[in-house]
């Protein structure tokens, strides 16, 4: 007896070591797919519903997996009941409001509830007999219980636009369905909009195929059930002739035999044939009364995919100026404010849940930069630091005014980013010359680029002094927001950023006859090719000041 105890107490103490394993009573399933949210009903656990959702079709990822209850010992939320376990027991109750810790037994720690996302509202449409019903903004579980209630489905539940059921490519209008040349179903398609079912090839108009033996008299077919259609109906004649011969011979062979006794071979070959020409007709009969389409053998007609022309608009005052019909509420139409587009013109179609942004400026020469609240209007030469806009060769290429043009003074101009101590302001030059100093020339561009210190500057050339490749040297420009005036670019030199007299080189923008290119001390590309150069080595001497550049007509 003194034996089991001490086993039982052995068990005892060993289990205290290991901490109780946390199970889930229940976990509402949530699974994002390409059609929008798919509530999976109650898991176990979330690793159970990562599982549950990997196998369901079109998964993207599971949305949500919100813990209801835990057993054993339970990990205290934020606004909640916390538990502090001591040893022993299965935690006591701690105070409300307070973030509470997860209990233990015997001195262990349950592992916290993993944390989980939830989307809790989507745009639900219900699948109705006439088609994809909208009802408006709904909680998840809620769109499942509004369309019961009518007697219908859910046809989606969409939490982006491009999940609306006009964005199915399947769903077409009657204009739509007629340009591209197909017939539209008579009957509604419940995941699509009302009036917008599927569309389907007209089969006249479907290429014929030139058999390469003929078939009787066809040469031609549509598709390979149209040619086993030609092929049976060929073989059912072919079986039918047969027969009729085999008994006119066996008549033959029967009259023939009759004189001499011996017509039994006659009367059995008369008796094949009709037996074989009543089994080819009964496996026809048999075949169409289970179902017709066994011996009228058509290819599954699948509809036809929606070809959608995107205009090619970038802004609200576009659209609007192309015909289309965008709203914005009681907002101010300025830059950043968000757009619906309600109606397209004539003849064009626009997708539901279709936006786009105003972009329009107060001041000449200003960029809408951001959508939304967060947009701002600037120029190359803002302070994009005060504006929270981090600098950068997309963003300062966005900020590039238009060309001026006045009589024959032409000033071409670009926005770039740039790190030219020159050209930007006076905290970010002294770092850049310091790293310079401490680090090497090499090492600039790699400090820059991770402590954010470029900045858009503007850089341009005036085109009516440009006669050739080398008055690009004495007549291009480079102008930072801090900067007292512009800076002549042969004082900039490359692997600084955008700015420099190489780009302009390149570039040729005032189109200067012969081919431009840049000189490093004399010594033409010709001779020593850029891309020959140590990756990363400065051609400017950032701590000196040196210049090293010219543009020469190659």
């Amino acid at each position: 007896m003194k034996k089991y105890f001490s086993i039982l107490y052995l068990l005892v103490l060993v289990g205290g070591f290991f901490p109780p394993v946390v199970s889930y009573a229940s976990c509402p399933c949530y699974c994002g797919t390409t059609t929008g949210i798919v509530g999976l009903g109650n898991k176990t656990s979330p690793e159970e519903c990562a599982s549950a959702c990997a196998s369901t079709p079109d998964a993207v990822k599971m949305e949500a997996c919100v813990v209801s209850d835990t057993k054993s010992s339970s990990s205290g939320s934020k606004g909640s009941t916390g538990s502090t376990g001591s040893k022993g027991s299965t935690g006591s109750t701690g105070s409300k409001g307070s973030t509470g810790s997860t209990g233990s037994s015997s001195g262990g720690a349950a592992s916290p509830a993993p944390k989980v996302t939830t989307i809790e509202k989507c745009q639900c449409f219900c699948a109705t007999e006439s088609g994809a019903k909208d009802i408006g903004q709904k909680k998840i579980l809620d769109c499942k219980a509004e369309c019961e209630k009518s007697g219908d489905t859910v046809s989606v539940c969409a939490y982006k636009p491009a999940q609306y059921p006009d964005r199915n490519l399947r769903c077409f209008s009657k204009e739509e369905c007629k340009a591209q040349g197909g017939i539209r179903s008579t009957r509604p398609s419940r995941d699509c909009p009302s009036g917008k079912p599927y569309c389907y090839p007209d089969p006249a108009k479907q290429a014929k195929l030139t058999l390469q033996v003929k078939i009787g008299k066809y040469d031609v077919a549509a598709n390979l059930g149209e040619y086993l259609n030609v092929v049976y109906k060929w073989l059912m004649i072919a079986g039918t002739t047969i027969a009729i011969v085999m008994i006119m011979v066996g008549g033959l062979q029967y009259v023939l035999g009759s004189g001499s006794g011996d017509s039994a071979a006659g009367k059995k070959r008369i008796n094949n044939a009709v037996i074989g020409l009543v089994l080819l007709f009964c496996t026809y009969l048999i075949l169409f009364t289970v179902n017709p389409y066994l011996v009228r053998l058509n290819v599954p007609q699948l509809p036809m995919i929606k070809q959608v022309i995107l205009p090619n608009i970038t802004s609200c005052e576009d659209m609007v100026k192309a015909g289309y019909e965008v709203d914005v509420g009681d907002k101010e139409k300025k830059c950043g404010t968000i757009g619906k587009v309600k109606k397209a013109p004539e003849g064009k179609s626009v997708p539901d849940g279709t936006t786009c942004d105003f972009v329009k400026c107060p001041s000449a020469g200003e960029k809408c930069l951001g959508s939304g609240d967060k947009a701002k209007c600037l120029t190359c030469t803002s302070d994009l630091s005060k504006a929270g806009v981090t600098p950068s060769s997309e963003v300062c290429s966005k900020l590039t005014p238009p060309e001026i043009k006045a009589g024959e003074y032409i000033y071409w101009q670009k926005c770039g980013v740039t790190w030219a101590p020159q050209l930007v302001s006076k905290s970010i030059s002294a770092k850049i010359i310091g790293t310079a100093k401490t680090l090497g020339a090499k090492q600039v561009a790699s400090y820059v680029q991770k402590n954010h210190l470029a900045e858009c500057s503007l850089f341009g050339v005036m085109c009516n002094g440009i006669k050739k490749c080398e008055d690009y040297t004495t007549n291009s420009y480079g102008k930072g927001f801090s900067s007292d005036g512009p800076v002549l670019l042969k004082n900039v030199g490359a692997g600084l950023g955008e700015v420099d007299l190489k780009s302009i080189c390149q570039q040729n923008p005032c189109k200067a006859p012969g081919s431009c290119v840049a000189e490093i001390k004399g010594i033409a590309s010709a001779a020593a090719s850029w891309s020959s150069l140590i990756p990363g080595v400065v051609l400017y001497d950032i701590a000196t000041g040196m210049n090293e550049l010219r543009c020469v007509t190659h």
